[in-house]
């Protein structure tokens, strides 16, 4: 396993672009895009996957941290100004809405099914982009009208 970490200097800098093109991104992709880059560098996913950011740390001997932070403060990259993010879905259909909170980002119906949701993922939507409420309070307010999700008086 020790070759597959001695790169010439031609790999080391293909590695260093990766990181480089993450950094981009943020600065100036799509929300979409933004999103990704933003979820591949909070990723602690490693394994046997070297493509992965804590792989090419790995390869070219940096602090996954430190390298994560320079990256997020160079890109001037808020994540918790961009708490929606649409795109296009995969198949023909509606748009798909992401939302980001407690470090996560999911779609809002998944959001909907998690427990710390406290309301529907319209009063979810509405909280968000009408009464531009933080995430985290859209998600664990309970609902004005009704003591939990899914009751109604």
């Amino acid at each position: 396993m020790k070759e597959l970490y001695e790169l010439s200097e031609g790999e080391r800098r293909l590695w260093a672009k990766t990181l480089l093109n993450a950094k981009r991104t943020l600065e100036k992709g799509d929300p979409y895009d933004k999103m990704e880059a933003y979820e591949w560098l909070l990723s602690e996913e490693y394994g046997e996957r070297v493509n992965t950011f804590l792989g090419i740390c790995v390869m070219l001997d940096l602090d996954p941290d430190s390298t994560r932070k320079e990256i997020m403060d160079a890109s001037g990259y808020d994540a918790t100004k961009k708490h929606i993010v649409q795109h296009k879905a995969a198949r023909p259909g509606p748009r798909a809405t992401f939302l980001t909170a407690f470090g996560e980002t999911k779609q809002i119906s998944k959001w909907e099914e998690d427990d710390r949701c406290k309301v529907t993922r319209n009063a979810l939507k509405h909280r968000v982009n009408d009464l531009r409420w933080s995430v985290e309070e859209s998600i664990t307010t309970e609902p004005m009208n009704s003591g939990k999700k899914g009751q109604t008086k």
